[in-house]
């Protein structure tokens, strides 16, 4: 059995389409399908599929609809359950599993620097896609959560496969799909920065700019929000070349993700930092890595443990800080795992212990 939600709703069997008659014995169908493998009770199915004010003859629809999905579908695959039903899919047979299973298989390979591996994995993954997801269903209560669900999903591995296109010096072909995808979702951080990272590498900093402050006026009038701090660090690109062009391409790499650009750049920075001479860049490299390991699940498992151990939150706080301080040497100073020649005050200012 073959089934597609990723897209106009098709179940298949044998390479043949079966045909679900009836809108409410669709929607029945689909909201087992939600709950896949699962005892999804005859409660639930009555206030998903009717509402909370379910007439006395719902509850015989849904019988009726059940019995005639068991005529259509596989033998065995729809059973009752007390207090309900299940429905049962391998996960092989069902299109947004394949899509989760691939998208993590790209962030995996991102993570680990195969580029090319990721960027192909990831396009596998969108090519499941067929539509808006559950698009017969795009009305209906029961289905909004997962549609909301799905498509920030979609949007993630869209993100990432940028990210591994950048990566491997593709730039200038992203600009014309980053535009218009920044025109779609107008306040989603991570398109910005990506835009303006390819600008920048395309040459165009004036451009990249211009990105920025579209973006601080479209929070600041639109929405009453601060200027994000996932885009805070792209003023460092306003200069042309100069000798802070070193720092502020680094910087503005790590903003988006990236590694510094070479290994003398992420000395350079690392230099930089150490000597405390540049206070633009290393506010803006902190407040980085604050915005992001404040969402880190190791971050928050480390400062739990801290906590039972009973430290004070000046201990706390001055742990925090020197993993913070880690995590920008590690990210910005040793580009592809390579280890950074030392240079002074490196061990006082920039190391910090593992997380334990």
């Amino acid at each position: 059995m073959r089934v597609r939600i990723l897209g106009p709703f098709q179940l298949e069997e044998g390479g043949q389409r079966i045909t679900i008659g009836g809108v409410r014995q669709r929607a029945v169908l689909a909201g087992l399908l939600l709950h896949a493998n699962e005892v999804v009770p005859s409660e639930q199915l009555l206030v998903e599929l009717w509402g909370a004010d379910a007439p006395p003859s719902a509850v015989n629809a849904l019988q009726a609809a059940i019995s005639r999905l068991r005529r259509v579908l596989p033998p065995g695959r729809l059973i009752t359950t007390d207090p309900g039903y299940t429905l049962r899919v391998f996960p092989e047979e069902l299109d947004v599993k394949q899509f989760e299973q691939l998208v993590s298989d790209g962030r995996d390979a991102l993570a680990a620097g195969a580029a090319a591996q990721a960027a192909r994995t990831l396009r596998q993954a969108l090519m499941l896609w067929q539509g808006p997801a559950l698009a017969d269903f795009r009305y209906e209560p029961f289905a909004q959560a997962e549609i909301a669900r799905l498509e920030e999903l979609r949007l993630a591995c869209l993100e990432e496969r940028i990210e591994a296109d950048l990566a491997l010096g593709s730039a200038g072909a992203l600009i014309a799909q980053l535009w218009r995808l920044v025109g779609e979702y107008p306040v989603r951080e991570r398109l910005r920065g990506q835009l303006m990272l390819a600008l920048y590498r395309d040459g165009r900093q004036t451009e990249a700019l211009e990105v920025y402050r579209e973006f601080r006026s479209v929070l600041r009038e639109e929405l009453g929000l601060g200027v994000a701090t996932q885009v805070a660090a792209a003023l460092l690109v306003t200069a042309g070349d100069n000798p802070g062009r070193v720092r502020r391409e680094a910087s503005f790499a790590a903003l988006c993700g990236a590694s510094p650009v070479d290994a003398s750049s992420g000395k350079q920075l690392r230099h930089r930092l150490n000597r405390g001479g540049d206070r633009q860049a290393n506010s803006a490299l902190w407040t980085i890595a604050m915005t992001r390991l404040a969402h880190d699940p190791r971050t928050k498992a480390y400062l739990a443990r801290r906590t039972t151990e009973g430290k004070t939150s000046k201990e706390i706080i001055r742990c925090l800080k020197r993993y913070i301080a880690r995590e920008i040497y590690k990210a910005l100073c040793r580009p592809n795992g390579q280890e950074m020649p030392s240079t002074p005050h490196t061990k006082q200012d920039l190391s910090a212990p593992a997380l334990t």
